[in-house]
């Protein structure tokens, strides 16, 4: 077997796509032995955490995750001193525990996520139901419509959902005692017309962690803040490949290859 570039990589042209052929050698036999793939090499995955006022610093355990790996370049930056001419250099946003989300961010996270960007959604204890709502709405059919303080704990992961493959060896046999304790959680109405994709479920039926799909983005909306007092998801071991997969999930990504026969939507920008 026998891999090369069909362009080498070079310190000029190493954020272009680079295209890469692996061969097999098996004479006589000289056809159909050549697989080829391109992919683009990316130096940074860009994330902007708008965090509450008063911890404008973020939360403890999104910066332990991000900032250990040299893939990721986090910023971290208050409610009231977004810089919204930036937006768009970041693959993923997230909104960690704002109280509540302005008319003028709304506005500017759906032209964000529109053109393709990752936006996470982490409540914070006491919210303004009317302004996220504005913005849930305005991306699917679903709502929050209050808080549930019965103690539950997540039972179903979606392991057939892309952020999840790859993650699990054995998906038809979890260890179901083990996951995450919910104490309280936020409730969402769950229209039937809802674009909502589960990542993960509840004992009681209801989401944790719902992806809707906005034109060429994504949204993740959690239901329960990263806090002690509402789950112990951010300590678990659950929480580490989720949220790194979301990072590096965002909708720029492309397959490897493609195969002949198989009929595939491709972006052409």
């Amino acid at each position: 077997i026998v891999f090369s570039y069909v362009n080498t990589p070079t310190e000029k042209n190493k954020k272009a796509v680079q295209h890469g052929k692996v061969q097999l050698n098996d004479n006589p036999i000289t056809f159909d032995d050549s697989f080829y793939f391109s992919y683009t090499i990316r130096q940074k995955i860009n994330i902007l955490c708008i965090n509450n006022k008063t911890s404008p610093e973020g939360n403890f355990y999104l910066n332990k995750l991000f900032n250990t790996d040299s893939i990721f370049s986090v910023v971290n930056i208050s409610e009231n001193k977004i810089d919204y001419s930036s937006i768009n250099k970041y693959n993923t946003i997230i909104l960690n525990e704002v109280n509540s989300i302005p008319s003028g961010l709304i506005q500017i996270l759906k032209q964000y996520i529109s053109n393709g960007g990752n936006l996470v959604i982490f409540p914070s204890a006491t919210i303004d139901n009317a302004s996220y709502n504005s913005l849930i709405t305005s991306i699917t059919n679903d709502y929050i419509t209050g808080i549930d303080t019965s103690k539950t704990k997540i039972d179903l992961i979606n392991t057939e959902h892309p952020i999840y493959k790859d993650v699990f060896i054995n998906k038809k046999n979890k260890e179901k005692t083990g996951l995450p304790d919910v104490y309280k959680h936020y409730t969402l109405n769950e229209n039937s017309k809802s674009n909502a994709d589960y990542l993960l479920k509840l004992q009681n039926g209801r989401p944790f962690i719902n992806q809707y799909s906005y034109e060429r983005g994504y949204v993740y909306l959690s239901t329960v803040p990263l806090h002690n007092d509402f789950s112990n998801f951010h300590k678990h071991a659950l929480f580490l490949p989720t949220l790194y997969q979301i990072a590096i999930h965002y909708s720029e990504s492309v397959p490897l290859t493609y195969f002949i026969g198989n009929d595939d939507n491709i972006l052409i920008q």
